[in-house]
């Protein structure tokens, strides 16, 4: 039997090495890049920075993670692209900035709570998907139509004040709204209220309402703010037996029948029910 020589082993070896070199030997492996989170926005970017508390550096997906509740609130934002990636939100404030365009939100769909109030916003299409909102508010904006909102049936506040709001239709079938705020709108019919049984918070100050029928069903109300539209007859308020103790009733700026002020408005006082025949804001 033949042993190889020392010149024979060397010769393997270098081989072997060759080999070993050609496959592609590398040292220890680096961990894979992650994409960092980028907002076009730069105001959104400080924002977000400030909440996570990272003023430098990439924003990483890990960083946002345990992020569910955001709020940045007058910071000059114009746009919310990027918003999206934050998607373990539950609550989301973003009052008084110049937000016209709320699109990114659609892929947030477990926000429960959501403040939009005054920025610039027309369109709110984007909400129809977010079926689990229990709070929103987007009073102060520019919106006309509301009838995205029909599908948010768990939705128990609503406050949409000072707006350009005609067509209430959508709320027919939010019966688990509890306070409703549509102050300073363009509404005159109301009828589309009679569902919401559980409110105990109505205000429609500032509209063009004068048939108020609807409001003797809604029982739970303790309070209510009617001033500064066309009513007249305050028959319905004297129909609804959930109106009494300590209730609250505004109802100034209204064109009030003579039977409304001597006969009707004592009648509810006598439940004391708080009449206020003068603006409680001056």
């Amino acid at each position: 039997m033949k042993y190889p020589t020392i010149r024979g082993c060397m010769a393997l070896c270098t081989t072997l090495v060759g080999m070993w070199l050609g496959c592609g030997a590398q040292g220890p492996l680096e961990p894979p890049l992650v994409a960092s989170l980028d907002f076009a926005d730069p105001a959104l970017d400080a924002a977000v920075r400030r909440a996570l508390q990272k003023p430098i550096g990439p924003i990483l997906p890990a960083d946002v993670v345990g992020l569910t509740w955001f709020s940045a609130a007058g910071q000059g934002i114009v746009s919310l692209n990027g918003i999206e990636k934050l998607s373990s939100l539950t609550s989301l404030v973003l009052s008084s900035n110049r937000i016209e365009d709320i699109g990114p939100l659609a892929r947030l769909p477990n926000l429960e709570l959501l403040y939009l109030d005054n920025n610039r916003i027309v369109d709110i299409s984007t909400l129809s998907n977010m079926t689990a909102l229990t709070v929103l508010d987007v009073s102060g904006n520019r919106i006309e139509r509301i009838a995205a909102l029909s599908s948010v049936t768990v939705l128990k506040m609503f406050q949409c004040n000072n707006n350009r709001i005609v067509d209430i239709s959508a709320l027919s079938k939010l019966s688990s709204l509890e306070i409703l705020h549509l102050r300073g709108n363009r509404i005159v019919d109301i009828s589309a209220l009679s569902n919401l049984t559980l409110l105990n918070t109505l205000s429609l100050r500032d509209n063009l309402i004068a048939d108020i029928a609807v409001l003797s069903r809604l029982t739970r109300l303790n309070q209510l703010g009617l001033s500064n539209n066309q009513i007249s007859d305050l028959t319905a308020l004297i129909n609804n037996p959930g109106l009494n103790d300590f209730d609250t009733l505004e109802l100034s700026g209204n064109p009030l029948s003579k039977t409304a002020l001597t006969i009707q408005i004592p009648v509810l006082e006598a439940r004391r029910v708080a009449v206020f025949l003068v603006s409680l804001n001056g």
